[in-house]
């Protein structure tokens, strides 16, 4: 039997409650209930009766139309989340981190974030008086300030600043409160001298400042100081250098007995007091403004003056050790100056010297100098084996007697070496010519027998006669682009000379003398101009190692050039050539071949007077080995019989000879007796009588035209042709058949 619904309802509910709350046992129940009715129930929407938040869940229920009514448990409904950006925290003010929010309830994860504080670098910054930590956060803050800590060094122990000076320095404010003296104090050691201190300049070095400190090893001044007090330094007997920079004056006594080796007095100094260096018995280099006590005094001129000495006798004060002295200002080198100094070795002096006393250098024994001109002729003969000339044109017999002299140095403004300037410097072994020098003059370097090489610079324009004459050594010989003049035996007798290259520059008509290289035995290659116009008398005139030579074609002069030039053996003589030396080729004893522009000395015709032969240039003086004395006779002046003979030296070795132009005159090749071959070129026109008469050895004469060649005698005045296109015949008929004959090219 069934209940009535409105109970039905009731206890339905309660039963649902029941098994919500109880579970299974509830769920269990309720099942046995319902199982009693059998009622389907329909239920509407769930409606809810307690809403979830983000956290807690809620309940729905729906109901039956009969009345009961179902419930369920709703879930939470979990936070709503919106994102925030955060705020970094600086050095000064907090901030947060990125957070959340829940758009439905009041959830968030915001958290503050302190200030970071300042953030400083590992390595300290520092001025003149303190150290600190400086800030990298962009804030003006440092941490662990503190004064440096100099112990007796100028380097901070904690911060590694170097102070730039000795801050053990004792340093003494002036009376007027405007500088600062400086003296020893606690330093030690290497001392720096500072530029200012608290704002103001340091400008002195005290009196007696630093005297007796042996534990001082070198000084560097700052650039203020421009005094050193009287005995400032003196028995500082470990110093060792010392550093002027911009001093003005300098005390007596200042540096006595000290250990300095080098030192540099710049020339900012105008006063250096009596006795500065004296005793200083280890000073091996120096370099002073000036000599003696000031630049421009008349007394104390001395030396010796800064070393103690009153006088120039007393000059021997000057410490033995000193060997090199560099004097860098001044105008003279007064009497005596130098006198007694014999441990002087070195010595350069400024091109501000003008005036040198001749007795300067007396009892010196100088072997290496840097001077001006001027100053060359007081320095010690029998010394000085170096010597660099800065200035000034090297006088005439400049030096001369300077029998020591190996080395010689011309710098850039020496233009001019004048007259026997170093002739007959027997020991010279080697000149150094700056550019700048422009004139060697006569005799210049004339017998300067251990010469060994000669590199003259583009600045040269002349080498006068004699320059180098005589300088058995040279072996190297480089002329400049810039000469334009090599006078007479300028390079004559240089016989270890073997190469010559005379460049373009040099005047193509007066620019070579006569036997500029007469007598160089050893050359064997030469090269001339290429311009050149006239190859003057005996320029290479004994040149016996001579083989060949290249006469340029612009040629239009050659003089007695060849003379003796007992090994050439082959010469083309260019057909520009108008006139040729007599004796040109004298005692050519080697030659095998030449070729001429003409027979003679100069192109002569038929009719001309002073018809020389082919012998004129080989006449001579006297017979050369390997020349044979050759009669050969010529017309003179009377052109109807041979009134013109004489003897000439032709070569031996002479067998084949080319001429290329003019006429070939009577008796032009008589006697010749050892030339084998002609050749008569296409300009010549006209053979006269006799023309090879004796010519015994001919063998060959070819005509570079054999057209139109007819004979005449005195019985056939219209000639009879002749055929010249054999050579063998040719010469038959040139030394036999036809002796009385002419032949002409018609």
């Amino acid at each position: 039997m069934c209940y009535n619904q409105t109970k039905e309802s009731y206890l339905l509910k309660i039963v649902k409650r029941i098994l919500i709350s109880a579970g299974a046992v509830g769920a269990a129940c309720c099942a046995l209930v319902l199982s009693a009715c059998a009622h389907a129930h329909k239920y509407g929407e769930w409606i809810q009766t307690q809403a979830p938040d983000c956290t807690r869940g809620g309940f729905a229920e729906r109901v039956c139309a009969c009345g009961v009514t179902e419930e369920k448990a709703l879930d939470p409904l979990g936070h709503d989340l919106i994102s925030k950006n955060g705020k970094p925290a600086t050095c000064t003010d907090g901030g947060w981190a990125d957070y959340v929010i829940c758009s439905r309830c009041d959830h968030t994860t915001y958290v503050e974030l302190v200030p970071t504080g300042h953030s400083f670098a590992p390595t300290w910054s520092s001025d003149e008086n303190e150290h600190w930590h400086a800030s990298v956060c962009g804030h003006d803050v440092r941490a662990d300030v503190a004064a440096h800590e100099y112990g007796d060094g100028s380097v901070c122990t904690v911060c590694d600043r170097d102070a730039g000076y000795s801050v053990g320095l004792d340093l003494t404010l002036s009376q007027d409160k405007t500088y600062y003296s400086a003296s020893c104090g606690t330093a030690s050691g290497d001392i720096i001298v500072p530029d200012t201190y608290n704002g103001l300049p340091v400008t002195q070095i005290t009196a007696n400042g630093f005297r007796d400190r042996t534990d001082v090893t070198s000084v560097v001044f700052g650039s203020n100081v421009s005094s050193v007090g009287e005995r400032a330094f003196s028995g500082c007997t470990a110093l060792t250098r010392v550093e002027l920079k911009n001093v003005r004056e300098i005390g007596e006594f200042a540096f006595e007995k000290t250990a300095l080796s080098t030192v540099v007095v710049p020339n900012s100094v105008e006063r250096i007091r009596r006795g500065a260096f004296w005793q200083c018995d280890k000073l091996a280099e120096l370099t002073v403004p000036f000599i003696g006590e000031r630049a421009a005094d008349t007394a104390n001129v001395h030396f010796g003056y800064i070393f103690g000495a009153n006088g120039y006798a007393q000059n021997t004060y000057a410490p033995r050790s000193l060997v090199t002295l560099t004097v860098t200002g001044g105008t003279a080198v007064g009497l005596n100056a130098f006198t007694g100094c014999a441990y002087i070795k070195n010595i350069e002096l400024p091109r501000t010297i003008t005036t040198v006393d001749a007795h300067a250098f007396d009892n010196t024994y100088i072997d290496s100098a840097t001077v001006p001109s001027g100053a060359v002729t007081a320095l010690p003969k029998t010394t000085l084996t170096d010597v660099t000339v800065i200035c000034g044109s090297v006088w005439s017999k400049a030096f001369d007697g300077f029998t020591a002299l190996k080395t010689a140095s011309l710098r850039g403004e020496v233009k001019v070496i004048s007259n026997s300037a170093f002739a007959g410097c027997s020991a010279l072994e080697s000149v150094e010519f700056c550019d700048g020098v422009e004139e060697l003059l006569e005799y210049a370097f004339m017998d300067c027998v251990a010469l060994k090489s000669i590199r003259l610079p583009d600045t040269v324009t002349s080498v006068a006669s004699y320059a180098f004459s005589g300088c058995k050594s040279v072996t190297e010989l480089t002329l400049g682009n810039g000469l334009e003049f090599i006078g007479g035996r300028a390079f004559a007798d240089c016989i270890g000379l073997t190469e010559v290259v005379i460049p373009d520059s040099v005047d193509p008509i007066l620019g070579i003398g006569s036997g500029a290289f007469a007598g160089c035995t050893a050359l064997d290659s030469v090269s001339l101009p290429s311009g050149l116009l006239r190859v003057g008398d005996a320029l290479f005139e004994n040149c016996t190692s001579l083989v060949s030579i290249n006469i340029p074609d612009t040629v239009t002069a050659l003089g007695s050039a060849f003379a003796g030039c007992t090994s050439l053996k082959s010469v083309r003589v260019p057909d520009g050539v108008t006139s040729i030396g007599r004796g040109a080729f004298a005692g050519c004893s080697a030659l095998a071949e030449i070729t001429l522009p003409f027979v003679g000395r100069d192109k002569k015709t038929a009719t001309s007077y002073s018809q020389y032969p082919f012998g004129e240039i080989f006449y001579a003086r006297k017979q050369y080995d390997g020349c044979d004395a050759t009669e050969q006779f010529y017309h003179n002046w009377d052109m109807d019989k041979l009134d013109g003979k004489s003897t000439y030296y032709i070569p031996r070795s002479l067998t084949r000879v080319t001429i290329t132009g003019g006429d070939i005159l009577t008796g032009a090749f008589s006697n010749c007796a050892n030339i084998k071959e002609v050749t008569l070129g296409a300009g010549v026109n006209v053979i006269e009588k006799n023309a090879f008469f004796g010519c015994s050895a001919l063998k060959s004469v070819v005509f570079g035209n054999a057209s139109g060649w007819k004979v005449f005698s005195e019985l056939d005045g219209a000639g009879i042709a002749v055929d010249v296109t054999d050579r063998t015949q040719n010469a038959a008929k040139l030394t036999d058949t036809f002796i009385d004959r002419r032949w002409v090219r018609v």
